[in-house]
């Protein structure tokens, strides 16, 4: 019976895999602010400030694990590469990361003034977030193979069935370390069976070790590692100066405030995801004009989205945000207007990595993502010191707003190129 669900109807896969890329989308959106809600109840402001952070640095893993691969593994309409190639070098990058994020943390354990408390957080949720690395390139094989409802489903009930089980351990026991450690039992363990259960209607029969695909992957998709892993410091990056400059209070309060913009960024990820593989077959069938119209409607998309949610997040974020966390938050409107401003810049130049990997041009994410880096590793000390978490947020719009204007010359001349080099 599960399995029947799991494979649904074939010819009302889209459908599905609207809804269930929605749903998972809005629990993984919603998971570390639902999360934070309990955790600040129960155990106080300091470890909300640790369980923010943690999110913050673990979700910096959980890119560079992902190797910016999934956009590329589903626009590989010939197939290039077989899922073999995708699948071990996945694990290589997984295994790469959670290497450094153990010299990570022994470093911050020995020169840094992070606590023991904190270094176990920051571990635990990472661990958790590397099973989310693993399980992408799962669902990416399912979304290649026009089953992105079945990858969507599988991520849906990881997320919503861990969500609970945290919130529910951290009220009972008031424990977060054990929180986490059950849900990364639970992950391994749903993943597993609902893979095991479905995956084979991806036709995958061939698990060849071939190191030459493997490292050509790998290298291939080096620009995209490093444009994704930069766009998620870009995005945290306020959290990272808060946590350099102040203190772990601030930090709780910022990750309140901050919350409705990550909203903004996973459920525009997740509305946007069915679409990448028609820009694949489009770019793919030479119908640049298609191409262009199809771009041109999700950018309409993450603009029209971030408006509504900027003027809904003025008139009722503060009070709902300072009841949930209870915390007075009034004093925090300039912040989070700015805030929420900038989610959308954000938001637009992610999506604006895809249809630029889809044209082959993503050396230059990186280097637009490696330019608001520097842009923020400069600015940022001298913002967050001299205002405080007004300059934080201020930072966070400034680079964003850099970036989306980059990325817009970057698509614009690169489909011109290729326009001309078909004439």
């Amino acid at each position: 019976m599960l399995t029947k669900w799991l494979l649904g109807n074939q010819n009302n896969n889209k459908k599905a895999a609207v809804l269930w890329n929605a749903v998972g989308g809005a629990v993984n959106a919603g998971q570390s602010a639902i999360l934070l809600i309990f955790v600040t109840r129960s155990m106080g402001i300091i470890t909300a400030g640790f369980v923010t952070i943690a999110y913050a640095i673990a979700n910096l893993f959980l890119t560079m694990g992902k190797y910016g691969v999934r956009n590329y593994q589903v626009t590989d309409v010939k197939e290039k590469y077989k899922f073999s190639s995708y699948l071990y070098s996945r694990i290589i990058a997984v295994v790469s990361v959670l290497v450094i994020v153990v010299l990570y943390l022994v470093y911050c354990a020995n020169y840094g003034d992070y606590s023991m408390e904190k270094i176990y957080i920051i571990l635990e949720i990472t661990v958790l977030k590397l099973i989310d690395s693993m399980e992408d390139v799962y669902l990416g094989r399912y979304q290649q193979c026009g089953r992105l409802d079945i990858g969507a489903k599988i991520m849906a009930i990881r997320l919503m069935v861990t969500t609970f089980e945290m919130c529910i351990v951290v009220v009972l026991n008031r424990n977060i370390h054990l929180a986490v450690w059950i849900a990364v039992v639970l992950s391994i363990i749903i993943d597993y069976m609902l893979i095991h259960k479905s995956f084979e209607v991806t036709e995958t029969k061939e698990y060849t070790f071939d190191a030459g695909k493997i490292f050509s992957l790998l290298k291939i998709c080096f620009p995209l590692c490093i444009g994704t892993t930069l766009s998620i410091y870009i995005g945290n990056v306020p959290k990272y100066m808060i946590d350099a400059y102040m203190n772990e209070e601030v930090q709780a309060i910022f990750g309140y405030i901050m919350m409705p913009v990550f909203v903004i960024m996973l459920l525009n990820n997740f509305i946007y995801q069915p679409m990448i593989k028609g820009l694949g077959d489009l770019w793919s069938a030479n119908e640049k004009a298609v191409f262009r119209k199809t771009v041109f409607k999700q950018c309409l998309i993450v603009v029209g989205l971030t408006v509504i949610i900027l003027i809904a997040g003025l008139l009722l974020g503060l009070p709902i945000l300072s009841l949930l966390y209870n915390i007075e938050l009034s004093s925090c409107k300039a912040e989070f207007a700015i805030l929420l401003l900038g989610g959308g810049f954000f938001a637009l130049a992610s999506y604006l990595n895809v249809p630029i990997t889809t044209i082959r041009k993503q050396n230059y994410i990186a280097v637009g993502y490696l330019i608001a880096a520097i842009l923020s590793l400069a600015l940022g000390k001298l913002l967050v010191i001299e205002y405080g978490m007004l300059g934080a947020a201020l930072l966070y719009l400034i680079v964003n707003a850099i970036l989306v204007v980059t990325y817009i010359l970057v698509l614009i001349v690169g489909i011109n190129r290729s326009n001309r080099e078909v004439d």
